[in-house]
């Protein structure tokens, strides 16, 4: 026989699990290059950029950065500090400038945490640039948005994947809280029926 109480009962604790479970998480991705289409170029620069409209904290977490001579230049809210980490934080915007040899493979991991809320966005890009500044190719950005994943579009010599192993998310406090309200309503509904 059909209980309408347990079924709202259950459904309740379904959907405060749910809400837990979707906590916040950075969201990881590598990503690919190859410039073997602008050899003819010699060298330039690669150029990493994040800017944040919001008021809403972001950081972009770039890691594992390969086939580049050095860093030329940086801007604005960077941190360095690691060794072979560069995390770009905001407000307003930051910027990257690594030299390269064009003709070969160019890669990294990069990660996203924010924005939490708004409707402004972030955005990070990637492109290539020639040794007089010119732009030789936009190759990637990453649009980000509160509640959302990264929009992600590439350019036809750029590869982004997902990684599988993006950590598990650490429910916020407020999630965690809704997961206790569930599993106290699951407890009394059964305490009631015994």
């Amino acid at each position: 026989m059909f209980n309408l109480k347990t079924f709202l009962t259950s459904s309740l604790l379904a959907l405060s699990l749910a809400c837990g479970a979707a906590g916040a998480t950075p969201i990881s991705y590598h990503v690919d290059v190859f410039t073997g289409p602008f050899a003819s170029e010699g060298s330039g620069y690669l150029e990493l950029y994040f800017s944040n409209a919001g008021s809403s904290p972001a950081t972009a977490v770039v890691t594992k950065l390969t086939g580049t001579d050095g860093q030329v230049d940086a801007w604005g809210n960077l941190d360095s500090s690691v060794a072979g980490k560069y995390t770009f934080g905001t407000p307003f915007e930051a910027g990257l400038l690594h030299a390269v040899s064009f003709g070969g493979l160019l890669g990294f991991d990069i990660s996203f945490d924010g924005p939490a809320d708004g409707i402004d966005g972030a955005r990070f890009s990637v492109s290539l640039a020639g040794q007089d500044d010119y732009l030789v190719q936009d190759l990637i950005s990453f649009d980000l948005f509160a509640g959302q994943a990264p929009t992600v579009q590439a350019g036809e010599i750029a590869l982004v994947r997902q990684l599988d192993d993006t950590p598990a998310a650490v429910p916020e406090p407020s999630a965690a809280a809704l997961v206790l309200a569930g599993l106290l309503m699951a407890g009394i509904a059964r305490r009631r029926r015994a």
